[in-house]
């Protein structure tokens, strides 16, 4: 069987190979080359349309204003304060506090009073300031 071969480029080199490979080879552009366009039309913009030799397409649209490392250095540290606190707050006041709930609001719920309430939450938040200023100062 002397089958045609024909020419492919791979890397700005032409390679020789059967007509099916081309076939398959031909077809995978094109249909790439389709939804490329397709997607153009259709006013989708990839990150990769925007690269450089000196940029990623990704830096373009980054949000610079926002500093991941000190948001997750926050969210971190008060994870810690919590776990700090928790095991002082058996009836979840702290928690009820943050949600927004008022102090009757969360002495009727774990029936309390308000009082109680007030003096619990002023501890936890003692404790806390404190943690905060030895344990993460240091």
């Amino acid at each position: 069987m002397n089958e045609l071969k024909r020419k492919y480029f791979v890397s700005k080199e032409a390679v020789e190979v059967s007509k099916e490979v081309f076939t398959i080879y031909h077809q995978m552009e094109r249909q790439e080359r389709y939804q490329i366009e397709r997607d153009q039309k259709n006013g989708l913009l990839h990150y990769d349309a925007w690269d450089t030799e000196d940029l990623n397409g990704i830096e373009y649209i980054r949000d610079k204003t926002v500093n991941v490392e000190d948001t997750v250095i926050e969210k971190l540290i008060c994870q810690k304060a919590m776990q700090a606190v928790e095991n002082y707050d058996k009836h979840g006041i702290l928690q009820l506090f943050l949600l927004g709930f008022t102090e009757t609001e969360i002495a009727r719920k774990i029936g309390v009073s308000q009082a109680y309430v007030n003096q619990t939450k002023n501890k936890l938040r003692k404790k806390i300031q404190t943690y905060m200023e030895n344990d993460i100062c240091n």
